[in-house]
């Protein structure tokens, strides 16, 4: 059942184990308040015209920011990060390659993409596995013209 495309089978590549998930899942089994938040969360969502709205205030968003994407993504499709980074005046772009939406990178790996990818003021991004930039990206540093010199492998 957690495998199939209609469940999470879309949203992690490979098999979250099942300790994972039952940690993700137990809160929501065991507590009224959270099922009560969920159900609140699901039924409301704003029109489409006010989400719209909002994604264009991100225009106004001054500080540095990094969207990781996965670039195999099935639900969360990867035109959509680039969007999002586009959308983002100081924004930085990883495409985590061979990944689905649940990409299967910890906080370290997150924090080593930040650095090249943000330099001080400017826009960058370059893709994660197999280090190739991301077309357009225009990234400068010392690996190279578009490859940032701290790649995860």
């Amino acid at each position: 059942m957690r495998r199939l495309p209609v469940t999470w089978g879309w949203m992690s590549k490979r098999p979250v184990p099942h300790e994972v998930m039952d940690a993700w899942f137990t809160p929501l089994w065991t507590s009224a308040e959270i099922r009560r938040d969920l159900r609140a969360y699901v039924l409301g969502v704003p029109p489409r015209s006010e989400l719209l709205a909002w994604a264009g205030k991100l225009r106004d968003f001054d500080r540095p920011a990094l969207v990781v994407w996965a670039a195999e993504d099935r639900v969360m499709p990867p035109e959509h990060g680039r969007g999002l980074a586009g959308l983002l005046p100081r924004a930085g772009l990883v495409e985590v390659e061979d990944s689905y939406t649940l990409i299967p990178r910890g906080p370290a790996a997150a924090a080593q993409c930040a650095h090249p990818v943000l330099p001080a003021g400017g826009r960058g991004s370059f893709r994660v596995g197999g280090a190739r930039p991301h077309p357009g990206a225009g990234l400068r540093g010392p690996g190279g013209p578009d490859r940032p010199p701290d790649a995860v492998p």
